[in-house]
Formats: structure tokens, C-alpha cells, sequence
């Protein structure tokens, strides 16, 4: 069985014709040792990639209105990483399932998707760049600042959380 993650390379794509993650392909449904290959570097334990696509080929997964809900208490003008909303959500470790529910978002929603970038200060490469220079303009437009290399600037525009969300499981 081939995945894809969906808004990627079309609803085919989610439905199983192929993976849609940074031109990479990934083989699932065996249990060999090391069948889960992406060009030439062993993914995740084949369990966890199973049961993320289970869940990306129902539309959604059940950690999403978590990580949508962090997501979403972010404010205007500071950015958060992919680890710190998954840890946030209860979810330590899971960084890329953060990437995913992101991803999965429709087009037009209000969340603040565009807050979230990677661990180096900078906005993740993507398949279509063009998403990429729209996030890093949403997030001028709001005051933050990159510098040469594409990189902000943590101590002056990241998110420091207060309190946790009340519904969150600890």
C-alpha cells in the first residue's frame, strides 16, 4: 500500500495511488525488516506509519483538534515551532504529526497555520514554494522578522505559552 498525505497531490494521492511528501515515496503493509523506505533512510517503526495513515486516509486523525487548538492560542506577531505545539498538545516527539494536521488544514481556514515553523527559526521547505513565501509573508505582515539566511529570531518573536490548555490530557 502507497499513502499520501492529503492537499499534497490530490484526494488520489490521500487515497492510496501514491505518498505525497517532498517527492519521496514511501512503501507500507509489510512487515520485513526495514521495508519502510524513504530514499535510502529507514521512516518510523512501521506500526506508527500505519496507523498515521489509517488515520490521514479517514481525513483526519483524533490528536488533530489538539494540536489545532495550541495552534490557535499562538498571537499575532510571534511563531512557534513544530516540537513546542506538539509538546504543548501532549504529544512529545511528534513534531511531523503537527507538520500533517497543518497540512491537512482547507484552504481559507482562520487558524493560524502560518505561526508554526521549523526548529532553526525558518519556514519549512515545501513541495509547491510558492506556500512557503505566503507563510513567510503572512508572518512579516504581522511584524516578524527574518534575517538573510530566512531565520527569526526566538528571544524576540517566539511564543512563550503561559498556561496549558485546560483540555489537554496530561
Amino acid at each position: 500500500m502507497k499513502v499520501g498525505v492529503p492537499g499534497s497531490g490530490g484526494v488520489a494521492e490521500a487515497l492510496g495511488t501514491g505518498f505525497a511528501g517532498a517527492g519521496h515515496q514511501v512503501m507500507l503493509g509489510t512487515r520485513e525488516p526495514g521495508a519502510a523506505k524513504v530514499q535510502g533512510w529507514t521512516s518510523e517503526p512501521e506500526s506508527r506509519l500505519e496507523a498515521a495513515a489509517r488515520a490521514l486516509m479517514r481525513g483526519s486523525s483524533p490528536t488533530y483538534p489538539r494540536i489545532y487548538a495550541v495552534v490557535r492560542r499562538i498571537p499575532q506577531g510571534r511563531v512557534a515551532s513544530y516540537g513546542q505545539i506538539a509538546r504543548l498538545a501532549g504529544l512529545p516527539g511528534r513534531a511531523r504529526q503537527v507538520g500533517y494536521a497543518l497540512h491537512a488544514l482547507p484552504s481559507g481556514t482562520r487558524l493560524p497555520w502560518h505561526r508554526v515553523i521549523n526548529a532553526r527559526g525558518a519556514v519549512s521547505p515545501r513541495a509547491r514554494p510558492e506556500e512557503g513565501v505566503l507563510q513567510r509573508l503572512l508572518l512579516e505582515k504581522e511584524g516578524v522578522r527574518f534575517d538573510a539566511g530566512g531565520r527569526t529570531w526566538w528571544d524576540r518573536f517566539g511564543w512563550r505559552p503561559r498556561a496549558r490548555i485546560s483540555s489537554q490530557r496530561t
